[in-house]
């Protein structure tokens, strides 16, 4: 069996160290430590008293597309974004770098990511921490249409990290999201993600090969066979002097 050596991280900025936090339909204005980048989509009121436009999304930025997709938009239904370290949104110090992605309500961050072979197994890891108070928010994170994590952090205050795996049932570029379905702002449920991974842990493309060197007895039969044969040839030749 040929070994299937370790796997690189299929995802690009998965610890969401971009954009910075700092202006980028931040909230409550310039300068704060974490933005909305999709937020109050169909808001019926427009800009809001804090000052946040609706943005509906997708909106890419840094290799992700942040959409807030509420089904039944009341006056603030959420949005997803990216947090710095000890942000006023409650998160605590990231795993990895100095920013997480935070999923108000229903919103989502996906990313395409290509080259996913049918058959291969794929392994996602994450961190995950549910908003100190509020709501606890339910995370789904899929490749394509098929599910690799399902669920809610365990605790708030800490990151706890998560993994899911699946073999994957088409190939191409397919879509990894990240999609909080908690509620609406009633609810005000938020959860911080941070260093997502995904690799490739096994191939279907593994095959076994037969090995070149020969059994042991091949030898044996190799030299009997030269026998029967020298025995035949001298044969024929002592008949052809008989008859001469």
């Amino acid at each position: 069996m040929v070994a299937i050596p370790a796997s690189a991280n299929l995802v690009v900025n998965g610890s969401f160290e971009g954009p910075i936090a700092s202006s980028y339909n931040g909230f409550p204005g310039s300068g704060s430590s974490y933005n909305y980048i999709a937020v109050n989509c169909n808001y019926a009121l427009g800009i809001s008293s804090e000052g946040v436009t609706p943005v509906c999304g997708p909106v890419t930025v840094a290799n992700w597309a942040y959409v807030n997709t509420p089904t039944n938009p009341p006056y603030n239904s959420g949005g997803a974004g990216v947090a710095a370290n000890g942000s006023a949104f409650g998160n605590t110090a990231a795993p990895d770098g100095n920013q997480v992605l935070f999923l108000q309500n229903q919103s989502s961050a996906a990313q395409t990511i290509g080259g996913i072979q049918a058959g291969d197994t794929y392994t996602i890891s994450f961190y995950a921490e549910q908003r100190s108070w509020g709501s606890p928010q339910t995370l789904d994170v899929t490749l394509g249409n098929q599910t690799l994590f399902s669920g809610t952090a365990p605790s708030s205050n800490a990151f706890t990290l998560e993994t899911g795996s699946i073999v994957a049932d088409q190939s191409g570029s397919l879509a990894l999201t990240l999609a909080g379905q908690t509620g609406q702002y009633g609810s005000d449920a938020t959860i911080f993600v941070d260093d997502v991974n995904l690799t490739l842990s096994s191939s279907s493309a593994n095959v076994n090969f037969t090995s070149a060197t020969p059994e042991p007895g091949f030898y044996d039969l190799l030299a009997l066979g030269l026998s029967g044969f020298a025995t035949v040839l001298g044969r024929r030749k002592k008949a052809r002097k008989t008859y001469k």
